[in-house]
C-alpha cells in the first residue's frame, strides 16, 4: 500500500486497470515453450541432480506470471527471462552469509 501512496488517481486506476487485465490473462505456455522447458528442464537435471519436478513446477508458475503481467502467453524470451533471473537469485543466496543456529 506504501508503494502506491504517492500515486493519483487516474495512474491507482491504470494500475487497477492492468491489475484486472492480467488476472483474467490466459497465462498458459505456448507450445513452443513447453518443448523449450522440456529440452531446458533436461539439460538442467543433467547438470544438476538437485533440479526436481518441483524445481520445473516453479520455474513453470514464474513463467506464467511474468507472462499474465505482459499480458501475454509465456513465450521462450519469457522462460529465458525467469531462469536468468532464478540464476541470479541462487547466486544471491549462495553469497549470503550463513546464519548461526541460536
Amino acid at each position: 500500500a506504501e508503494a502506491l501512496a504517492g500515486l493519483d488517481e487516474a495512474a491507482l486506476a491504470a494500475v487497477r486497470a492492468h491489475l484486472t487485465l492480467a488476472a483474467e490473462a490466459a497465462g498458459g505456455l505456448s507450445e513452443e515453450t513447453v518443448a523449450h522447458a522440456e529440452r531446458d528442464f533436461v539439460a538442467a537435471r543433467q547438470a544438476d541432480a538437485s533440479v526436481t519436478g518441483d524445481t520445473l513446477h516453479g520455474w513453470c508458475t514464474l513463467a506464467r506470471l511474468m507472462a499474465k503481467s505482459h499480458l501475454e502467453v509465456a513465450t521462450p524470451e519469457h522462460w529465458a527471462r525467469v531462469r536468468d533471473m532464478e540464476r541470479q537469485r541462487a547466486e544471491r543466496v549462495a553469497r549470503r552469509p550463513r546464519r548461526k543456529a541460536p
